[in-house]
């Protein structure tokens, strides 16, 4: 690699620093998060993610939350980061983000029923799908994912594949979206 002739930085190196600040950043962001909704369960609803009235509507996530001894165990929070959120085709915004909020149990069921067995399950993936014209889901993939358990993995895709946006596109459109899995309550 050559230096500039000023004896400077190449361009090169500066991008790896600047990406390295970025990923660092991010990195703390999303523990600073954690930390926030871990301090008191009041504060999952600056988010506008009200943990107990969740559970309180979501059947199976009441019954993983309770172990044997009948204490509290861990509740799983579910979080679609809608600033990661990007549309490519004619999806509008406020549709999509409204059919995940609608779904968002579903996705709490498959992450509740795998911290049943790995209390400290988390991380995020990085979802992407692709409705077709006809509003049915052709392809779906996590381009990453940290959690590193397939079981949920898998059952995070299922449940995105059966989604169906009928009257709601008229040409093929790809969505991404950041999702985040964290454990509260209880002992992670």
């Amino acid at each position: 690699m050559a230096t500039p002739p000023n004896g400077g930085a190449s361009l090169l190196v500066v991008g790896m620093i600047a990406a390295l600040a970025f990923v660092v950043g991010a990195l703390a962001g999303f523990g600073g998060l954690l930390g926030f909704l871990k301090a008191d369960s009041g504060n999952a609803d600056t988010f506008g993610i009200s943990t107990a009235a969740e559970a309180a509507e979501c059947e199976p996530c009441k019954e993983a939350t309770a172990t044997a001894s009948g204490a509290p165990g861990v509740y799983g929070l579910v979080y679609p980061v809608e600033q990661s959120l990007i549309i490519e085709g004619d999806l509008d915004r406020e549709v999509l983000r409204q059919h995940v909020v609608k779904n968002r149990l579903t996705l709490q069921k498959c992450y509740q029923e795998r911290l049943a067995s790995n209390p400290s399950l988390k991380g995020e993936m990085q979802i992407q799908f692709t409705i077709s014209a006809n509003g049915s889901i052709a392809a779906k993939v996590a381009r990453v994912d940290t959690t590193e358990d397939q079981g949920l993995k898998t059952c995070v895709l299922d449940i995105i594949g059966s989604w169906n946006f009928k009257e709601k596109v008229t040409r093929m459109t790809v969505v991404k979206v950041d999702v985040i899995f964290a454990p509260l309550g209880g002992t992670p």
